[in-house]
């Protein structure tokens, strides 16, 4: 059973200076998120045949996360076809979870001191950044430089372990963007990239799965780092074939390997190194006013290099993921959708999976003068989405079956509130990348 209340906050700042196109804008952003969690678990064994007693472990877990962030931003039009960009955040987390786990056997309840933690974590990550965007004639050049400053601190108060982080990294970037005609242009770019883990990747907290299995996250991941480099085409403004090729220090991978004779424990690993290169192609299509089809194909290899478990892994493995969605459109506000999606056999870390697909439909009718829709839709709805997967060490093997409910129904109804000829916009707020850290 799990309780998870959450509240999120966010003030806005937007000033331009002076008049007319091309002017200066200083915008800011203030936010405040606060997560809470209050999770209950308890799994009973029995042992009917061996004639031992039922065996039951419970634990109560209670989390706090608690994130505050502040961003600026300002542009200045140089010229005609200068842009200037720079910007600094800062950002200041806090997690505080508490386990408390219990036995019981015969009757007889008493706390596991080997599972029973509380684990404190404290991070401030400090960032500038400064971009320019030039065009001349057909081409566009673009450049930049992120700095960011991390301190970070980890404590188990329980079993006395800590950590302490501090480092500093610079994270250049450039992109090309050549129009060859009214309809097609090239684009190409290169980064260097940072993906932190989540708050809960580094919660060092167990859950049970069985008695021979439990999941753990890793207060000792580090991030990780990559450089990577894209280029795309585009026909027509609607066909696009791009190539990326990306190198990864430190990937963030699951893994599932043995901790004793008996037991086996699920958890996310520091690898070496990753290497990813893929060809991705898309192609929508239009039929009359009724049919649009968005097709996606993405065919890939990743190699990946690393150590666990005393086993050395220099491994590596093509593969592909197909996706198609539909979406028709009837007189009288009627509509249906159908989508799916295949990804073939493939090789994550240690894990080699076996294929898998599924197929949704939906229909939908518009109501109340355009402003309601009711919606009824079918996920997964031939049941073919199962987890099949082996990983293999020198002196270990197992293999992996996960059926989840996937196959699913739902009846929605959604309604318009406000003007519909405004149109929304998408912009982020100071904390999205620390929000998605908390999910």
């Amino acid at each position: 059973m799990s309780n998870n209340p959450n509240i999120t906050g966010n003030v806005n700042f937007k000033h331009t200076f002076g008049e007319g196109t091309g002017r200066p804008e200083l915008t800011a952003d203030v936010d405040y998120a606060r997560y809470n969690t209050h999770r209950t678990q308890s799994q009973t064994s029995f042992f009917e045949l061996l004639g031992l007693p039922d065996y039951t472990v419970a634990s109560d877990q209670t989390s706090e996360l608690t994130i505050k962030a502040v961003k600026a931003d300002y542009t200045q039009s140089l010229n005609a076809k200068t842009r200037l960009e720079a910007g600094a955040k800062a950002s200041q987390v806090y997690a505080d979870n508490d386990i408390l786990f219990k036995n019981t056997t015969e009757g007889r309840t008493t706390i596991d001191q080997n599972l029973t933690n509380r684990f404190r974590y404290d991070e401030v990550i400090t960032a500038a950044y400064l971009n320019l965007n030039h065009t001349v004639d057909k081409l566009n050049v673009q450049a930049g430089l992120r700095g960011e400053q991390t301190y970070a601190t980890g404590k188990q108060i329980v079993t006395s372990e800590y950590f302490q982080r501090d480092y500093y990294q610079l994270f250049p970037s450039a992109a090309l963007q050549y129009t060859l005609t009214d309809k097609n242009e090239v684009t190409m770019s290169l980064s260097r990239r940072i993906n932190r883990p989540s708050y809960g990747q580094l919660n060092p907290f167990r859950f049970i799965i069985d008695l021979a299995t439990s999941g753990k996250c890793n207060p000792n991941l580090r991030p990780e780092t990559s450089y990577n480099m894209e280029l795309n085409y585009t026909f027509n403004q609607k066909f696009t074939a791009g190539f990326s090729y990306s190198v990864t220090q430190d990937p963030i991978t699951d893994v599932a390997y043995p901790e004793t004779d008996t037991t086996t424990v699920s958890t996310n690993v520091n690898l070496d190194r990753q290497q990813y290169a893929a060809l991705t192609l898309t192609a929508p299509i239009t039929v009359g006013k009724w049919l649009n089809i968005y097709n996606n194909a993405v065919f890939y290899y990743i190699h990946y290099d690393g150590t666990l478990a005393g086993t050395s892994l220099q491994k590596g493995q093509p593969a592909f993921n197909l996706s198609s969605n539909s979406t028709f459109t009837f007189g009288k506000g009627w509509g249906a959708e159908l989508n799916g999606r295949y990804s073939s056999q493939q090789r994550v870390g240690f894990f080699e999976f076996q294929p898998f697909g599924q197929v949704g439909i939906g229909v939908k009718k518009e109501v109340l003068d355009c402003k309601g829709t009711i919606k009824l839709a079918a996920t997964d709805i031939f049941y073919t989405t199962p987890l099949r997967a082996t990983f293999i060490y020198n002196d270990y093997c197992q293999e992996l079956y996960i059926r989840r409910n996937t196959r699913v129904l739902t009846l929605s109804f959604g309604w318009k509130f406000g003007n519909d000829k405004l149109t929304s916009t998408n912009r982020k707020t100071g904390a999205e990348d620390e929000k998605r850290r908390a999910q």
